[in-house]
């Protein structure tokens, strides 16, 4: 999964926002992990948490 990194994911410091990171990783872990279990089976986040160290450059 990609994501550009245009004004609509930036946040008024003209950074892209943490929320849209976190969204987009959990999406794709979402993806891999429904991807290998069997099709009457569902996966969740249970629980997520980012520390964040420096601004992310280019897209995702």
């Amino acid at each position: 999964m990609t994501l550009p990194n245009t004004p609509l994911v930036r946040n008024e410091r003209n950074i892209t926002d943490g929320g849209m990171m976190a969204t987009l990783l959990d999406s794709a872990m979402g993806t891999l992990a429904g991807s290998t279990i069997p099709k009457d089976y569902v996966t969740v986040t249970q629980d997520i948490e980012f520390r964040y160290v420096k601004a992310a450059i280019g897209d995702l």
